[in-house]
This record gives structure tokens, C-alpha cells and sequence, in this order.
């Protein structure tokens, strides 16, 4: 019975994901469009100006995020909860509208800050409810241990939380990043047409620029998505590999 169901599985992801992959690597052999699109100066803009807001995202929700989610996670409380969580329920379309007539009144459109802060309002949610199930489930003498063994309250979230809950700040940051680059319509509201959000540059070559060209663009969008991935990954455990270091040198003296 195991193995049908294992079989069952393995042939719908290679139905859902891996056959649209390769039909789409298939379309993507066309040096005339890779030469067409990476010549096109909005394509390596949109490289430059993505980045900027998927990192200022990825702050926005460190900042605002990692102290709700530990609220949340260590406290009942139904109003902050709906408040957190209610980007989920409102229809994008919506909130955009809602978000843009705002944004024009305090002059927050077209600029890197205001794209970056839409983002957040939607990767919110998802970043806190990541690592809320983390703090819920963090035992709170570490907590504790932190009174003894550091100074003050972020030496004991830095040098004793971080490391434990690390698996869940990268999943965490890894949502951001994914939510973001994917996002078109918010962008789209908040960017017009002075940010250069790599979706917003790829939707009309995936719309109107034939299979080929689509199938480029698709390429470059995973490719760059997964090199955010990996960079992110990469920079998080190499900073809790130092925090680490830092502990034990700290101790030793």
C-alpha cells in the first residue's frame, strides 16, 4: 500500500512540476531570444531594482516580524492576531487599490521604499506565521538561561534564540523573497512605471513575446529567484556560524 501511494505521489510531481519544466527548458533553447532579452536594458535594470526591494523587504519583516511572531507565539491574543493575518483575507486587488490611494497621499509611489513596504504588508503574515509555531514551541528556559549567561535580552536572542530557531528564519525569509519576486499586481499599483520589478518586466515578454521569449524570461525569473534563495541561505547560516564563534570567544574571556 506504501509503495502505491509513494508512486502515486512521485508521478503527480512529475506531472505538476517537472514535465512544465522541461517542455518549458525545451522552448528556452533559442540563442535569438536569450541575445533579444538580455539585451534588453529594462531586463538588467529590473535585476538591480528587485534586489534592492527584496532586501529591504526581507528587513522590513525582520524588524516588524521576529518581535510579533514571539508576541504571538508566547501570547493569546485574538485582535492582534485577526490584525496580523488580515492581508490574508482581503483580495489583492483590493488591498492594492487601498494601498495605492494611500501611498499616493504620503508620495510613497514609484520609489524603491514604497514597493519594498507593499511587500511587506503582504509577506507579513506569511513570515509571522512561520516562526510564531517557533516561539510557541521554544521552551522558555532558554529564556531564562539568557538572565545568567548574557548581559541583556538581545545578547540572549542573538547568542541562544537565533541558533535554535534558525531553520525557521530561513523558511521564513525564503517565503519573503519567494512572495515578492511573484508579485505583480501590487507592484504594478505602487511601481508604475519608474521601478523595474523583474515580474513587471517579464509579464508582457511571457504575454506577447511568443513561446520562446516566454520561456526565456521564465528561466531567468527561476534562475534569479533561486540565486536569492541560495545567497539567503548561505548569508544566514554563515552569520549563526559567527554568532556561534562570537559565544565562545565571548566565554573564553
Amino acid at each position: 500500500m506504501n509503495k502505491k501511494v509513494y508512486g502515486l505521489l512521485f508521478f503527480l510531481i512529475l506531472l505538476l512540476f517537472l514535465v512544465p519544466f522541461f517542455m518549458i527548458m525545451e522552448k528556452s533553447w533559442s540563442l535569438d531570444s536569450w541575445s533579444r532579452i538580455i539585451g534588453d536594458k529594462k531586463i538588467v535594470e529590473s535585476f538591480f531594482d528587485t534586489a534592492l526591494v527584496v532586501f529591504m523587504t526581507i528587513i522590513i519583516n525582520n524588524l516588524i516580524g521576529m518581535p510579533m511572531a514571539k508576541f504571538l507565539g508566547e501570547r493569546k491574543s485574538i485582535i492582534v492576531r485577526i490584525m496580523v493575518y488580515l492581508p490574508l483575507i482581503v483580495p489583492i486587488m483590493i488591498l492594492g487599490l487601498g494601498l495605492q490611494f494611500v501611498f499616493i497621499k504620503i508620495n510613497l509611489t514609484g520609489n524603491i521604499v514604497g514597493v519594498a513596504l507593499v511587500n511587506s504588508m503582504v509577506t507579513l503574515p506569511y513570515y509571522i506565521l512561520i516562526l510564531e509555531e517557533s516561539f510557541k514551541n521554544l521552551d522558555k528556559g532558554y529564556w531564562n538561561l539568557g538572565k545568567v549567561y548574557c548581559k541583556n535580552i538581545m545578547e540572549t536572542f542573538f547568542y541562544i534564540i537565533v541558533p535554535i530557531i534558525i531553520p525557521s528564519i530561513i523558511v521564513a525569509n525564503s517565503m519573503v523573497v519567494i512572495i515578492t519576486m511573484s508579485q505583480y499586481i501590487l507592484n504594478f499599483m505602487i511601481a508604475g512605471g519608474d521601478i523595474n520589478m523583474l515580474s513587471l518586466v517579464a509579464y508582457p515578454y511571457m504575454l506577447d513575446g511568443g513561446t520562446k521569449n516566454g520561456a526565456v524570461v521564465t528561466m531567468i525569473y527561476m534562475g534569479y529567484t533561486v540565486l536569492w534563495l541560495l545567497i539567503l541561505r548561505v548569508v544566514l547560516k554563515k552569520g549563526v556560524e559567527k554568532l556561534v564563534r562570537d559565544d565562545k570567544g565571548r566565554n573564553k574571556k
